[in-house]
């Protein structure tokens, strides 16, 4: 999926804690009150989906390796890391 339009970071505690799942934990240790994790709010312009072709195995493979990627980052400067909870 790929989505453009204005976008702008949203700090409100409540709604991350709201929001907050177990899949996001890997990404963020900390929790809701990481301070690597933001709430961005985009008002969409344009948005585009593509049919994925390969099976749930390759995408959760391609997902580890792209979390792999993340840490070994760290340190390294500051990256910028999204999903969608």
């Amino acid at each position: 999926m790929s989505i453009s339009g204005a976008a702008r970071v949203v700090e409100d505690l409540e709604r991350k804690k709201a929001m907050w799942n177990t899949a996001a934990q890997a990404g963020f240790p900390g929790g809701p009150t990481d301070p690597d994790l933001a709430l961005v709010a985009v008002l969409i312009a344009e948005a585009e989906y593509w049919d994925v072709k390969s099976n749930q195995a390759v995408q959760l493979f391609k997902m580890a390796k792209a979390r792999r990627h993340r840490q070994a980052a760290q340190g390294h400067g500051r990256g910028i890391a999204g999903y969608v909870m």
